[in-house]
């Protein structure tokens, strides 16, 4: 685990340890690039997905938007149960190019979204 002060952030690269990521409802196709778990004061608090996408260039927000829903309902509670952990929140990005986490990159189109998942599903905020 790399310690920044309080939080900490325990990454699995490549989604080795990741399930199939599902057909999304508009047909985009995307793999796991990067899945973190992030932990502040001993207690993981978000679960942060990043997927990268071959072209994002004809892809608006409202067609992002469902995507990005069907990924926290149909793979990010998926993986917060194969997990064990207790998580209240999911990020997800979808990219065309690789950026690293906690990184922004005007030149690198992209789209993401946060959950609260304490209910069980996934809730946008």
């Amino acid at each position: 685990m790399i310690k920044y002060g309080a939080i900490g952030l325990l990454a699995i690269a490549g989604g080795a340890m990741a399930q199939p990521v599902p057909d999304l409802p508009s047909g985009l196709v995307v793999q796991l690039y990067d899945l973190r778990q992030i932990v502040e004061d001993g207690e993981p608090s978000l679960l942060y997905l990043g997927f990268l996408a071959d072209d994002l260039s004809s892809v608006e927000y409202e067609t992002a938007s469902v995507d990005l829903d069907y990924l926290c309902e149909n793979f990010a509670l998926a993986e917060v149960a194969q997990s064990g952990q207790e998580t209240d929140e999911v990020s997800i990005r979808i990219m065309d190019q690789p950026i690293a986490y906690g990184d922004a990159d005007p030149d690198v189109k992209q789209f993401m979204s946060f959950y609260d998942i304490t209910t069980g599903q996934c809730t946008w905020h």
